[in-house]
């Protein structure tokens, strides 16, 4: 259970990530054409929620590193697959960013 509990806190902390992601673009989903009309995303997602995917990227580089010490030099490749199928979850922000330099070059 010692070995595992790196990786548990991995998965636990990768979830945050996904989850902050949701959030994100349920906010990009309310507020996307706001977004738009103003030029800029800052200040239409809430600031809890970016601390939270914060919280969730640094608690996986530092379980990666944990791992690295307590399992051995493979450990860390669990944390960073946990990572790369975090991606799978798309962020609305890189639309809504792309949007907002399509309508200023439209201008």
């Amino acid at each position: 259970m010692n070995r595992l509990l790196q990786l548990i806190a991995a998965l636990a902390f990768a979830l945050l990530m996904i989850v902050s992601r949701l959030l994100t673009n349920r906010a990009c989903q309310t507020r996307g054409k706001e977004m738009v009309a103003a030029g800029t995303t800052s200040g239409f997602i809430p600031l809890w929620v970016s601390a939270t995917y914060m919280l969730g990227l640094l608690g996986l580089v530092v379980t990666l590193i944990w791992s690295f010490f307590s399992i051995g030099w493979w450990g860390p490749l669990y944390v960073l697959v946990l990572y790369l199928l975090s991606g799978f979850v798309h962020s609305r922000v890189n639309d809504i960013n792309m949007l907002i330099r399509l309508n200023k070059r439209g201008r």
